[in-house]
Order: structure tokens, then C-alpha cells, then sequence
């Protein structure tokens, strides 16, 4: 059985490869008979791969990002890609993005279509169940990332706009074709929801999605439509299973890590694509406009950060458990805190919203000279958890690009991000066509789907 899997997981690699790089691969009948899972235990196998399901998540959103800078000499020495995701260029090739995201779609599918009439062995029926619901999960969640780099922000008004492709089984022979952007959120509210569903409530490893997790991704992707009493009603289901903070009144500052890999804020770890070398502690230089907004009792300020010999700030607060550039981009205790505060508020629950951010601020002060906020007004109060978005989740994967998106949509927190590298001049006004990706090119030659406007 062990070498049954392990040929299917080569046979899982040699397939996407082949898809990638070779259209005429298309015309060809995988054998199916080669190397199938024969049960829900091998199954769980593939969804417990975790260099294939818990990392190298959506890279290029925080590479555009300007809550880091790059010196000339470690831009210049980045890929052509890099490079270019750097400075905001209209035509880049994005590949990288792509193929790690539909290669854990379709393991996904691949358990999504062998799941139910897999042998049990010494497996449960809760246990199909289960890995039913963490298949459903990964792929709805992916779907999600992905639609963050190669679709249009969601709008009510435009979701008749192109989404991504929505691959919803294994077969590779499957005619790749684009939804809209609305059939897209629909199919990831409808996996995640059906994930929740089939999840137990916490999960043992950190790895694997759990109920909580489902409610966390849930109450993002609401928030991201503004959909704002439905993302606060999952951020309450989500804490309400998890909610423990941290409080870094009790977490040593002088340590080069100060987190350790799956700490109890943790919902659900991954980790973001790192090979680009872009995020490394040495290289990744903090903007200081981000570093001037702690204030000097604020604890992020020194946990979060060091300052080198040459006044170069560097991000050392990652809560993947490591340095070695590949941020965490997994759902975690503080970004539920603050989504339950912004939706609150937005829909003027001003005393809740209040208490959320209260708590969650109250482990990230010194406890000795911390003063809550009090009765503000409403947008005062958005100011402030949009503002703390961007202190309490910095370097945390996914979630600047996200939110320089949907914010982009309201004048009040419209940015136009500026970079310059040596003596040339960037910048990306709200709202560009360059907030989306281009499809990859080996992607519309062979698919033949349409490419995103320039």
C-alpha cells in the first residue's frame, strides 16, 4: 500500500506538470488503473502532504505590497518575475501562483471524487467525513486565494465579471473555462459552508482545517463581499470554538522568533510561496511609515521588530515558527478579533465593536500603561481597527493585498501605493487593472480562456 501511494502522489506531480507545460498532453487518457487510493487512510494521506497542501500559498499579492521595501542591490538580484510582481508591471507572467494553487485543488479532487466509496479499513464513518470536509475546505479556500490574484475585486454591482477557472473534479481532460466572478464567491461559500459541516471542531494538528478554521475563512470571505452581518455571525461561530490570544506582556522580545511554530493563536497553519527569497529576515526591510505607527507602549513594536546597524527595520514577529522567508499565511485568533470588530461596527454595534477591539488590544500593551478606546463614533472606530489590521497582521500573508483591494473601493481608504528602486519611480493608483494578475500565458494558450483587460 505505501508503494501504491507513493507512486499516485508522483503520478499527482507528473500530471500537473504535464498539464502546465505540454498541450498535447490533453489528448491523452490517464491510466487510472496505475496507482489508485484504495481508502479513506490512504486519501487522508494526500490531504496530510504538506509540502503539496500547507505551503506555497498566493506569493504575489504581498510582493506588490508596500508594508516592505527592497534595497537596489536585493531587487536586482530577485527573478525577472519577482522583479517585475515588484514594481507593479502590467504584462508580468505569473505562473508560480497558479500551478501551487490548482495543484492543491486537484488533490482535493482527487480525494472529493474517491472519497465515498472508499474503503474504511480501520477508518470510521466520521473519519470520511472528515477528510471529506478538509477536501472541501482546501479547495474552497484555495479557489478564494487564487481569485485574489487572477480576479477582479468582488463588487455586487460587476460580479457578472470574469472569475476563475472553477475546477470541480480530477479529470484533467475537463475543458478549463472561466466563471463569473459571483459563480466563483458561490462555489467558495458553498464548499467552505459544506466543509464546516463535515469538520470536527478543533483540530489535533494544525495542518489540517478544522470547524473553527471553516468559520474563519467563512467570516473573511463575507467580509471581503461586505457582506458584514454574515462575516461577524462567523467570526462569533469561529471564537466561539477558538479564541485564546496571546499576551505578549509575557512573550520575550529579544528573541530573533518569538513565536513558536503552531502557537495557540494558530487556527489553521500555512505557509506563503518563500523560493522568491524575498521575505528573509535580512532582506525585507520594513516601510517605515508602517514601523512610526506603533506607539512606544505598544509591544509589537520591539516583538514584531528589530532594528539593524545600519537602521534597516526587519519583521521578525512571523507566526510560521521560522525565518526562513516564507510568511505565514495560515487563519489565526487576532484577524478573527478584528474582523468581528470592523463588522460590528460597520453595522453600528458600537459597544461590541468596542469590547472586540479592546480585548484583543489589551494583549498588545503593556499592561501597566494600556488605555481602552471609549465611546467613539462610528467611523472613528473603523479608522481604528483598519489601522490596527495593518499593525497587528504585518507580514501576514495574503492579507495586505486583500485589504488594499476591497478598501480601494471606499474613497475614505483609497491608497496610491508608490516605490521607487535607484533612481526610477512606481506606483498603483486605487483601483488599477493591475490590482489583477494576467492569466498565465501557458494557461490561455492551452485552455484558450480569456485573458484579463490592460
Amino acid at each position: 500500500m505505501k508503494k501504491i501511494f507513493r507512486n499516485y502522489v508522483f503520478l499527482i506531480l507528473s500530471f500537473f506538470s504535464l498539464f502546465i507545460a505540454c498541450e498535447s498532453f490533453l489528448n491523452e487518457k490517464p491510466d487510472r488503473s496505475l496507482a489508485l487510493p484504495d481508502g479513506v487512510k490512504e486519501l487522508e494521506a494526500i490531504l496530510d502532504y504538506n509540502l503539496g497542501m500547507n505551503q506555497n500559498t498566493p506569493a504575489a499579492g504581498d510582493i506588490a505590497s508596500t508594508y516592505f521595501y527592497l534595497t537596489e542591490a536585493d531587487f536586482s538580484a530577485r527573478t525577472q518575475t519577482t522583479r517585475e510582481i515588484y514594481c507593479w508591471d502590467s504584462e508580468v507572467n505569473n505562473i508560480q501562483d497558479w500551478q501551487n494553487s490548482y495543484n492543491r485543488i486537484f488533490y482535493a479532487n482527487v480525494v472529493l471524487d474517491e472519497i465515498d466509496a472508499a474503503d474504511l479499513g480501520s477508518k470510521t464513518e466520521a473519519d470520511r467525513q472528515r477528510v471529506k470536509g478538509a477536501a472541501l475546505f482546501f479547495r474552497g479556500w484555495d479557489f478564494y486565494q487564487i481569485a485574489q490574484i487572477y480576479a477582479e475585486p468582488y463588487e455586487k454591482e460587476s460580479s457578472q465579471k470574469l472569475g476563475i477557472p472553477l475546477r470541480l473534479e480530477a479529470d484533467i481532460n475537463v475543458v478549463t473555462v472561466r466563471s463569473t466572478l459571483q459563480e466563483t464567491y458561490d462555489q467558495v461559500l458553498k464548499d467552505l459552508t459544506a466543509a464546516a459541516i463535515m469538520l470536527p471542531d478543533k483540530s489535533s494538528i494544525a495542518t489540517r482545517p478544522s470547524k473553527a478554521a471553516a468559520y474563519a475563512a467563512l467570516a473573511i470571505v463575507h467580509l471581503d463581499m461586505r457582506h458584514f452581518e454574515k462575516a461577524e455571525k462567523y467570526a462569533d461561530s469561529c471564537l466561539a470554538l477558538h479564541d485564546e490570544l496571546i499576551d505578549y506582556n509575557n512573550i520575550d522580545a529579544a528573541l530573533n522568533n518569538p513565536f513558536p511554530i503552531f502557537n495557540k493563536e494558530v487556527i489553521y497553519h500555512s505557509t506563503m510561496f518563500g523560493t522568491s527569497l524575498v521575505f528573509t529576515q535580512n532582506r525585507a526591510r520594513v516601510n517605515p511609515d508602517l514601523f512610526n505607527t506603533y506607539a512606544d507602549n505598544d509591544l509589537r513594536k520591539n516583538i514584531f521588530f528589530k532594528q539593524n546597524a545600519n537602521d534597516a527595520i526587519n519583521f521578525k514577529g512571523d507566526y510560521s515558527g521560522g525565518v526562513t522567508g516564507s510568511p505565514f499565511s495560515g487563519l489565526a485568533v487576532d484577524e478573527v478579533y478584528l474582523i468581528k470588530a470592523e463588522c460590528a461596527a460597520r453595522v453600528n454595534k458600537v459597544d461590541v465593536a468596542l469590547t472586540f477591539l479592546n480585548r484583543l488590544l489589551e494583549k498588545r500593551y503593556d499592561k501597566d500603561s494600556f488605555e481602552p478606546y471609549h465611546a467613539i463614533k462610528t467611523e472613528e472606530i473603523i479608522d481604528k481597527v483598519i489601522a490596527e489590521r495593518k499593525k497587528e497582521l504585518a507580514f501576514r500573508a495574503g492579507i495586505s493585498w486583500r485589504d488594499l483591494r476591497r478598501l480601494n473601493k471606499e474613497p475614505r481608504y483609497q491608497q496610491t501605493l508608490v516605490r521607487k528602486v535607484g533612481a526610477e519611480s512606481y506606483m498603483l493608483k486605487p483601483n488599477d487593472k493591475r490590482y489583477t494578475f494576467l492569466i498565465p500565458i501557458s494557461v490561455v494558450e492551452i485552455s484558450g480562456v480569456k485573458q484579463n483587460e490592460r
